[in-house]
């Protein structure tokens, strides 16, 4: 077991007593054990496996560690990247902060078209093809509010131009220190775009993840980008029981066609000839 130096704290936070900080200074502890995993485990296997890939799956804030080591932290540079393959389910959230956070006498930033008309990567049998989802943090709002150090996020104060600016500073898509050029990185998402009966109401999951992956104008800035819009999630964020969409459903995978969440994603990580973590390396 390797113990990180961190275990007392949530990762996302950057104080050591549980009083936030910037998230995107803090994610230099995930990006920092990727890079000690890649150099002293990694490395060693693809030299006598050339099949070998360094690959990352991540859920909701676990994501978010792994698009911070790509933005903010060069593992998907062209030069010294390192990060072969990326696979989010329900993730990223942190890609704006500030408009999680937002509040203004009621009311919060509007709500995100998630893979509208002209956004590269997204799965054209995601059914509905599209869908718009309030933007605003709900059932991580807490954890939020704990990360940032600032209660207010959220309300129920109005957010100050000073906050707006602050929750901006320690985003993915932070408009300064995050870069989106991944040419030797895959990337795919599992965003719910329709919860099951029961499960509950949607989240913010998909729309901030929308956030990030509308930094992609253009093909050349990364190996592979599949967005993919999962139906019947468990809840907001659970998409392993949910329904894939159909172009997986037609394939066969450990002997059977493909018919949940789970079974697309882990078929995408280790056996699609295209987008699998075996097809890509960026050594």
């Amino acid at each position: 077991m390797i113990q990180t130096a961190w275990d007392n704290v949530a990762w996302e936070d950057a104080s050591s007593d549980n009083s936030g900080g910037n998230i995107g200074y803090a994610a230099c502890r995930p990006a920092t054990f990727l890079s000690y995993v890649y150099n002293r485990f990694y490395t060693p296997i693809y030299q006598n496996n050339a099949t070998a890939g360094m690959c990352i799956q991540g859920e909701s804030a676990g994501g978010a560690a792994g698009a911070f080591a790509l933005a903010w932290y060069g593992a998907g540079s062209a030069s010294g990247g390192y990060i072969d393959k990326l696979s989010l389910m329900s993730s990223p959230p942190l890609s704006d902060i500030s408009q999680g956070c937002y509040y203004d006498n009621g009311s919060y930033d509007p709500p995100v078209e998630v893979c509208p008309p002209g956004q590269l990567g997204c799965n054209a049998t995601n059914n509905p093809v599209d869908w718009t989802q309030a933007i605003q943090y709900t059932n991580a709002l807490h954890g939020v509010r704990e990360w940032t150090g600032d209660k207010n996020c959220g309300g129920p104060n109005n957010t100050t131009p000073a906050e707006l600016a602050n929750w901006k500073s320690m985003s993915i898509v932070d408009g300064n220190i995050g870069t989106f050029n991944y040419p030797k990185t895959n990337i795919t998402a599992w965003l719910c775009s329709m919860v099951a009966s029961g499960g509950g109401p949607m989240n913010n999951s998909s729309p901030e993840a929308q956030l990030f992956f509308q930094q992609f104008a253009n093909s050349s800035q990364y190996e592979g980008l599949t967005i993919n819009g999962v139906i019947n999630c468990g809840n907001s964020e659970e998409v392993g029981p949910g329904t894939p969409p159909s172009n997986y459903t037609k394939i066969k995978f450990e002997g059977q066609y493909i018919s949940l969440g789970w079974q697309a994603i882990e078929y995408d990580m280790v056996q699609d000839p295209i987008n699998s973590c075996f097809s890509h390396h960026s050594q």
